[in-house]
């Protein structure tokens, strides 16, 4: 049989999640919110998945995981976890920025929106973050902005110097977004813009379709270069 499904693994925050890919469509999925106990669930929930759907690691062509930013010890684990299966079934590995799966999700769900900032809580009163552009053909997102860190309560001003948005919808996702919605607010307010706050979930889809587009275009590495993305020393 053909090597012909993209393993999906995200672990960036509380839930443990993984899919199966084919085709364009979710296949199998299965999501559990347990923190700190991704270790423990991500080799019984994958023999889960390949159960749910009748097949085995064989039918696997590559293996994509959020390496960050996010949760250190699920990223880690996550990390170190896809090192292992991949190398052992001798399969690439497809490195997905949290922040641009939470942009991806934004656009799919509600693409009226010109721009999208995603962020993520990062723990002791700071803020994993990254702006975004919609691109030419209004379906993918560009990021204008280096994946950060800032302190949550410098998020707004952080970016009020960036005019790109001015007069335009910004769309908001993310788990860092409702605390401070008001402060952001203030500064689309003050660019004659709007907000669109998206109160949602990682989409599997726009997962799965962004992880194809890097496979199919060769954007991937092997189980001894993959590595995760670490904004800033581990938080205990």
């Amino acid at each position: 049989m053909a090597r012909d499904h993209i393993l999906l693994i995200d672990t960036s925050e509380q839930a443990c999640t993984l899919a199966l890919f084919k085709e364009n469509q979710v296949v199998a999925h299965i999501s559990e919110v347990q923190p700190r106990k991704h270790g423990d669930l991500l080799l019984p929930t994958c023999q889960s998945l390949f159960e749910q759907v009748s097949i085995d690691s064989t039918r696997i062509q590559a293996i994509a995981v959020t390496t960050g930013p996010g949760a250190f010890t699920g990223i880690r684990i996550g990390v170190a976890m896809v090192q292992g299966l991949a190398y052992g079934w001798g399969v690439p590995c497809i490195s997905m920025n949290t922040l641009d799966l939470w942009a991806a999700t934004a656009l799919k769900v509600n693409p009226s929106a010109d721009f999208f900032l995603a962020a993520m809580d990062a723990r002791m009163g700071e803020i994993y973050t990254r702006l975004y552009k919609k691109d030419s053909t209004a379906k993918r997102v560009e990021p204008i902005t280096d994946s950060l860190c800032v302190s949550a309560e410098n998020l707004a001003s952080h970016f009020e110097h960036h005019t790109s948005f001015s007069g335009s919808i910004l769309g908001l996702v993310g788990s860092g977004i409702k605390p401070y919605m008001e402060q952001l607010e203030a500064v689309i307010a003050n660019k004659q813009g709007k907000s669109l706050a998206l109160d949602l979930e990682l989409s599997l889809q726009a997962y799965g379709e962004l992880a194809t587009e890097r496979f199919n275009q060769g954007q991937t590495v092997s189980a001894l270069e993959l590595d995760a993305l670490y904004l800033r020393p581990a938080v205990i």
